[in-house]
């Protein structure tokens, strides 16, 4: 598997791009080089994430009963949000890392959030979520 930017648009020259391997736990940075690694066949959903920095400002969420849930419904266009947290805001990014579109949902005491993200193409993207206590991001496809 071969990770490596063919070009980068409207984001700035300075700004690192980074993989990080949740499994290693360590980070490559893709604008001093490609990143190459051998797998061997199976599903990798997880293993990989896009990071624009090597600092973890936040506690990361647990998978565990109380985690953040993120859904997109390709046939209403809702962003469904679930978490026993306080969510404060909401933020989608293209795969460039471009905000496209935020929300601030502070002071809702809902568990649930529906939220309708405006004039999507199709792709993919990362939801980030900031609650009370921590920040999670999870990647969304539309279609």
């Amino acid at each position: 598997m071969d990770f490596s930017i063919d070009e980068v648009e409207n984001i700035n020259t300075q700004q690192a791009i980074y993989i990080f391997d949740h499994e290693t736990q360590k980070y490559h940075n893709l604008k001093n080089q490609a990143f190459e690694i051998t797998l061997t066949s199976g599903v990798y959903g997880n293993r990989f994430s896009l990071r624009f920095s090597t600092k973890q400002s936040t506690k990361e969420f647990t998978n565990n009963k109380d985690d953040v849930r993120i859904f997109y419904s390709q046939t209403t266009g809702i962003l469904n949000i679930s978490s026993p947290q306080n969510v404060k805001s909401v933020a989608l990014y293209n795969i460039l890392g471009q905000m496209v579109d935020h929300w601030e949902v502070a002071n809702q005491s809902k568990q649930t959030i529906e939220l309708i993200p405006k004039n999507l193409k199709t792709g993919v993207y990362l939801v980030k979520i900031k609650t009370d206590i921590a920040e999670k991001t999870q990647k969304i496809r539309v279609e």
